[in-house]
């Protein structure tokens, strides 16, 4: 009763998706926009199921693509795009400290957060000299060592130069739609390492533009 008529409807997720099935086609021509393979959020057989229901469907990555076309289902390939007037490199990597590194923080478990604090601590033991910068939306953790800065919900200029003062970006997601932290921080100039995973093979070539492991 809330939704008014339209001529197009775009589900975002897989249980908005779940719910616009069932909507009139007064609502309108039915797309799904899918930006992650969402078994993270929800069981496999409810995620697979939307997959398989009668819209027209939109996905950011070749690896989501190959997921749909796996299900017999035809999906249009339109990745994210990047605004180089947004991010950009204002500092030379060779400029930079060599040792900074940065990181998206996010408590989500499939998000790998924890993976990159275990290496950091680690190499922190080794390398005394170690900086480390994370940022993200959460509040700061609290067993977050002294040493490692935490900016929460960075304004988007301070973001650009927390990019441009990193030598390297890591990126320890277990899973990825299209990543947009890790591939803003190489327009920032800012060596990336990362999971070898299909959101990061988006842009990520191992050794060519990164290191995926």
């Amino acid at each position: 009763d809330n939704i008014p008529d339209a001529d197009i409807l775009i589900a975002t997720a897989w249980r908005t998706a779940d719910c616009s099935e069932k909507l009139d086609k007064s609502k309108g021509e039915k797309y799904y926009f899918i930006q992650h393979y969402e078994t993270w959020n929800g069981n496999a057989e409810d995620v697979n199921k939307t997959w398989k229901m009668p819209f027209k469907k939109i996905v950011i990555a070749d690896w989501l693509k190959n997921i749909a076309e796996s299900m017999g289902e035809k999906a249009y390939y339109v990745p994210n795009a990047f605004d180089f007037s947004e991010f950009g490199m204002d500092i030379r990597p060779e400029e930079r400290k060599d040792r900074k590194v940065m990181m998206l923080y996010n408590d989500l478990e499939f998000k790998g957060s924890i993976y990159g604090l275990t290496a950091f601590r680690k190499l922190k033991k080794e390398f005394n000299d170690l900086e480390v910068s994370l940022f993200g939306v959460p509040d700061r953790p609290a067993d977050l060592p002294d040493w490692i800065e935490y900016h929460q919900t960075p304004e988007r200029n301070l973001l650009r130069r927390l990019y441009n003062e990193a030598s390297v970006f890591i990126s320890p997601s277990l899973a990825e739609g299209f990543p947009l932290p890790p591939a803003e921080a190489m327009m920032c100039g800012a060596a990336l390492a990362c999971t070898d995973i299909g959101g990061h093979r988006e842009y990520a070539i191992d050794d060519k533009t990164a290191l995926l492991f």
